[in-house]
């Protein structure tokens, strides 16, 4: 996980040293729709490894403002969760190709988690809950239509829907790298 973040930041430090293409105002304009997909995938997570894929598709309503719906999967050795949701993002574009957000969003998730797979003292689990998410990420336009994404992310769930260090989580926090397509 650290050496994600610190690969994810030092490629943002290089993009940042390039000649910028446009105003990034211009981009995120009341019509435009998104289509993302970011993720996450960890080979030294605690049950040998951890895969997590989302994708999203978004309107903006108006300008820098957009509304819409996500997939979200979350697959390991022995847990498995899935679910949909909804969502909202506010985009600050200004005079750069960076453009932070911050966004908010509920999810119906269905985990199922079978203890026999793993070492962990954590009982086996079949839940459905909601889980609300608070992000805050930034967005680099490589070009006026594609930008490369870093989020964080922090969930609260209406039952434990994670497992982490060997217990069940009814919150935690992930970081997501992807990348949108906008048309």
């Amino acid at each position: 996980m650290k050496k994600g973040i610190i690969y994810t930041t030092t490629l943002l430090a290089m993009l940042s040293c390039g000649t910028a293409y446009a105003n990034s105002e211009s981009y995120l304009q009341a019509g435009t729709q998104e289509l993302n997909v970011q993720g996450l995938v960890d080979f030294d997570a605690e049950d040998s490894y951890s895969v997590d894929l989302n994708a999203k598709y978004g309107y903006l309503v108006k300008d820098d403002w957009e509304l819409g719906a996500n997939i979200t999967t979350d697959l390991s050795k022995s847990y498995k969760s899935g679910g949909i949701g909804l969502f909202t993002e506010y985009n600050f574009t200004n005079s750069t190709n960076f453009v932070p957000y911050v966004g908010l969003a509920t999810e119906l998730i269905k985990a199922d988690y079978d203890n026999k797979e793993d070492n962990l003292d954590t009982e086996s689990f079949d839940a459905t809950a909601v889980n609300f998410k608070t992000a805050l990420g930034v967005k680099y336009f490589i070009s006026t239509n594609v930008a490369l994404s870093a989020e964080v992310n922090y969930n609260i769930a209406t039952d434990h829907l994670k497992v982490s260090d060997g217990d069940t989580k009814d919150s935690f926090t992930k970081f997501l790298i992807g990348t949108s397509f906008y048309f």
